[in-house]
């Protein structure tokens, strides 16, 4: 998700982020949806949405891109569809994961905006312990800044690129793809790891 203008006004985020982490660990039911999956310049709730733009609670205006970083894209759906999606998937992924179904069943009107550049290839989330070192250094960079500009990351890049090496063989949507008794070995495998180093 890119957001229209570099935005640093985020008092009733805040305040949100706040509170939900308070009655929530992790501010989610769901990992996914915690809103540390997506740590740069994702907004912390989402108001409101028409087309590709998307409004969160403090008034401020993003434009989701499908080829944008992973990291800043979003998805968003009517509760209607949502609703319908439940009531109709059958497959564990489309269970799991509303996207699949909504997106390829053909019962849904879908929109997609595309950036004029894309950059698909760039990967901003934390779903592993190698993104959370880029994340890390994307952090360390710009210090003591938070409000950052995704241009401004994109510039880093191009004149760093070792910071953002890490991660760079983990496929997008990787997760969608293995079970779970793959998605258990995998985080298994890698707390192992994260215990040993520790």
């Amino acid at each position: 998700m890119i957001p229209n203008r570099q935005i640093t006004n985020f008092p009733n985020s805040d305040k949100y982020r706040k509170k939900i982490h308070q009655l929530i660990p992790g501010g989610a039911h769901t990992y996914s949806k915690g809103d540390d999956q997506f740590p740069l310049l994702s907004p912390v709730a989402i108001s409101h949405g028409k087309g590709a733009h998307l409004w969160d609670i403090d008034g401020n205006q993003f434009l989701d891109c499908s080829i944008s970083p992973d990291g800043l894209d979003v998805e968003v759906f009517s509760f209607q569809s949502l609703e319908r999606a439940y009531q109709e998937a059958v497959a564990p992924n489309e269970r799991e994961h509303v996207t699949p179904y909504i997106r390829y069943s053909g019962k849904f009107k879908i929109h997609n905006t595309v950036n004029k550049i894309d950059y698909s290839d760039r990967r901003w989330t934390v779903d592993e312990v190698d993104d959370f070192e880029v994340v890390s250094h994307i952090f360390q960079y710009f210090h003591p800044d938070i409000y950052f500009d995704w241009n401004k990351i994109i510039e880093v890049e191009n004149f760093q690129p070792d910071l953002f090496q890490k991660n760079k063989y983990i496929r997008r949507n990787e997760g969608a793809e293995l079970s779970d008794d793959q998605k258990h070995q995998k985080r298994d495998a890698t707390n192992s790891d994260v215990s040993k180093k520790g």
